[in-house]
């Protein structure tokens, strides 16, 4: 592989690594701020319990990246925007 593939490669993958981070972080704020579970947002989605806890596991984010249709479930069930469960936590 060119290095230039290689390093933007690796430039995504942080950068996917991260929105993956803040995606998490928001929607576990936003749940328990709601009084929400995993199970409550599982059953309002129609996703399974197990996909939720995947995207809300920070510590799994470098291994799972959510698909936007799930991502759009997520932000329908919280009330949000896509956009608030993206962006960076002031």
């Amino acid at each position: 592989m060119p290095k230039v593939l290689a390093k933007n490669r690796r430039l995504n993958t942080r950068r996917d690594t991260q929105l993956a981070w803040i995606l998490a972080e928001n929607v576990d704020r936003i749940r328990t701020m709601r009084g929400l579970s995993l199970r409550d947002i599982a059953k309002i989605t129609g996703d399974s319990v197990a996909t939720i806890n995947r995207l809300c596991d920070v510590d799994a984010q470098h291994t799972h990246q959510p698909r936007l249709g799930v991502v759009v479930r997520l932000a329908e069930a919280l009330g949000v925007t896509v956009n608030a469960l993206i962006a960076r936590p002031k």
